[in-house]
């Protein structure tokens, strides 16, 4: 059997086939729920807390029983996902408060939480601004707080007009850091070439541009005509003998 070093003493060895959740449970779901069980002990007893999490919460979602959502939650732990593994020992409390190891369970979940890191935006400058915590867009309004696994994360900040934002983080265990964020306004568009107005924008080019054209043609026509009326078969050309 299966030993989590983690474990609570009553649950150090897991329990070969979950009990029953609730007497909506069928046979169907009990089968699969002690195949998932199973699974789980294999996984972790491998090291693969991954997927230990994805059987023991499949066979907690079949069964309700509170070892199998139990093991689930410390799988979780074993992979530094305190915030999830918190979560989840929450959700159990609640749902299995008269269950025999609850006051054991309560321990963990106090341990849980002093690893939670806590991240407190104090200001956000403009307010629009849209906020992404490693790479995936956060909801957090000035004086509210995140939950974080400690670690290293990239907290970077942009909107529109304004020049984004991106800093590295380094969250210790239970640690509560506070920031401020302030995005500059966007420098103003490069100015026009030293010496005057940008004569490519001037509409003054265009209008002598055209005129030149205009006058090519005029002058391009009058030149065609005049050497028409030059031509030897013209009848304005006067021949001497």
């Amino acid at each position: 059997m299966i030993t989590f070093s983690f474990a609570l003493p009553a649950l150090a060895a897991a329990q070969a086939a979950p009990e029953r959740g609730g007497a909506d449970r069928d046979a169907t779901d009990l089968e699969a729920a002690r195949a998932a069980y199973a699974e789980g002990e294999a996984a972790a007893e491998a090291l693969q807390w991954g997927e230990a999490y994805v059987a023991f919460q499949r066979s907690y979602e079949r069964s309700g029983a509170p070892s199998a959502g139990f093991n689930a939650a410390m799988a979780l732990r074993a992979q530094g996902r305190h915030v999830a593994a918190a979560e989840a020992l929450e959700a159990l409390l609640a749902r299995h408060a008269d269950w025999e190891h609850a006051g054991s369970v309560a321990e963990r979940l106090a341990e849980e939480r002093a690893r939670v890191a806590t991240l407190h935006l104090e200001a956000l400058e403009p307010p629009s601004a849209a906020l992404r915590l490693d790479g995936r867009v956060i909801a957090l309004a000035p004086g509210q707080e995140l939950a974080l696994d400690a670690g290293e994360h990239v907290l970077s900040a942009a909107a529109s007009g304004h020049e984004p934002h991106e800093e590295a983080l380094s969250l210790a265990f239970g640690e509560r850091r506070s920031l401020s964020i302030r995005l500059a306004p966007r420098a103003a568009l490069e100015a026009a070439p030293s010496g005057g107005e940008d004569v490519a924008a001037s509409p003054w080019l265009w209008l002598v541009v055209g005129a030149v054209v205009v006058a090519g043609v005029v002058v391009t026509a009058v030149l065609l005509d005049d050497a028409a009326q030059l031509s030897a078969d013209s009848p304005t050309v006067v021949r001497f003998p």
